[in-house]
């Protein structure tokens, strides 16, 4: 007879492997290690009192929001009854300040709440201010947070989290072999970036829709891979020295999206990653979007994210935690490239969301992490560095100059 767990008390939902392994590797973050998703919005900003009412208005869109941590119990509990008052905050902002900046600065979460909050920002533009919704690493990952902000900003309406967070989608069986990555040795970077300091700087970069459409068309390719491509462009000339080698590639983990299309409550991680070395070393444009292509292709992807779902359900959190220990070693996890989709038309109080941006968390595993994120017809990246290397290679504010620089490049050779 097969082993059957007990189910869980109602209301609430247990820690999976991930929900773990990321606590611990939150632990030894010196900033809060929380993502934070960034609407802009003209026009003046509401009261507190205002904004409150309206997300007390929509809680039921997102249940997730309710649940807090129980870490002596391994599980998320839910909280009844449930005041958001604790959650909402007001910083008002220098004129010219930056936005990502001050996600980055805010203070940490609330002890015994649920681990997100939601900030307004404003005075930093005149006619318009910043909503900036910010979910812990733990709680949820970057799918997660958008589909409850889509909640509570848009028409989605996210079910109450299930009670056994396991499979979130089919498992796909038999599963071909899969090329091992090659384990590196040290970091792909100069001294001193490779000793990381866990403080971050940030910086968002506007990416030409136009440039990426024309590009895409004309390569037949998706204007993701046009995005990677041309960040890779920009990494071989943010630190040169580091690409000298033609054969010399910048590991990146692409994290792979495993929930299924109603977010199945939001709650937690349902991700894999697929690895992708940009081909810094590689002087020619052209050859850096084939490579991005052949690595990102629909198949490759596929077969990486059918492992994900076969094995996440089952990983051991003991397992888990020494394969990230590994990767740590080699090298292997300190540069993530994520894209996100968010559903357009959101609005705050009637007022239309004109951009949504998305800093990532800083956590301090990651030397690099690049958020890209799509909404209507804006592309908005941001870009966070440990300031060891941004030291080094003249901080995120040059790599988005340079990627400017290599989409031209590249859009010039398939005009």
């Amino acid at each position: 007879m097969p082993f059957l767990r007990p189910a869980p008390p109602p209301g609430t939902v247990p820690f999976t492997a991930i929900d773990r392994v990321a606590g611990d590797v939150a632990a030894r973050a010196r900033a809060t290690p929380a993502a934070c998703v960034i609407l802009t919005v003209d026009g003046p900003a509401p009261a507190l009192s205002d904004l409150c009412a309206h997300i007390a208005d929509r809680i039921d869109h997102a249940p997730v929001l309710r649940y807090r941590p129980d870490v002596q119990r391994r599980r998320w509990v839910r909280t009844e009854p449930f005041d958001v008052g604790p959650q909402l905050r007001e910083r008002e902002l220098k004129p010219g300040a930056d936005v990502q900046a001050a996600a980055l600065d805010l203070p940490p979460f609330r002890a015994g709440r649920p681990l997100w909050d939601l900030t307004l920002l404003h005075g930093h533009a005149p006619g318009e201010y910043a909503l900036c919704y910010r979910s812990h690493t733990m709680f949820q990952d970057g799918t997660a947070v958008v589909g409850t902000v889509e909640a509570l900003f848009g028409r989605r309406r996210l079910p109450e989290p299930p009670p056994n967070p396991g499979r979130t989608g089919p498992r796909a069986v038999p599963l071909p072999p899969l090329r091992r990555p090659a384990h590196r040795r040290r970091t792909p970077w100069s001294l001193p970036a490779r000793t990381p300091t866990g403080r971050f700087a940030m910086h968002a970069i506007e990416l030409d829709t136009g440039r990426l459409l024309t590009v895409a068309r004309a390569a037949r390719t998706t204007v993701n891979q046009v995005c990677l491509a041309s960040l890779t462009g920009a990494l071989r000339a943010w630190t040169p020295p580091d690409r000298a080698d033609h054969r010399a590639a910048l590991p990146v983990q692409v994290p792979l999206n495993l929930w299924p299309p109603e977010r199945s409550g939001a709650l937690g991680h349902h991700l894999g990653l697929l690895r992708v070395d940009l081909p810094c070393g590689a002087p020619s444009p052209r050859e850096h979007l084939r490579q991005v292509v052949d690595q990102t292709s629909e198949r490759r992807t596929a077969l990486h994210r059918a492992l994900a779902r076969a094995l996440a359900p089952s990983m051991p959190y003991t397992l888990l935690r020494t394969v990230v220990a590994q990767c740590e070693r080699a090298g292997v996890v300190g540069q993530f490239v994520t894209t996100l989709r968010v559903a357009s038309g959101l609005t705050v109080d009637g007022a239309p969301v004109r951009a949504v941006a998305i800093a990532p968390a800083p956590v301090p595993l990651v030397r690099l992490a690049v958020a890209i994120v799509f909404y209507g017809p804006r592309v908005t990246a941001v870009a966070s560095v440990d300031t060891a290397l941004a030291g080094s290679a003249g901080g995120p504010e040059r790599l988005g100059v340079l990627w400017h620089a290599a989409l031209a490049e590249l859009c010039a050779l398939h005009s």
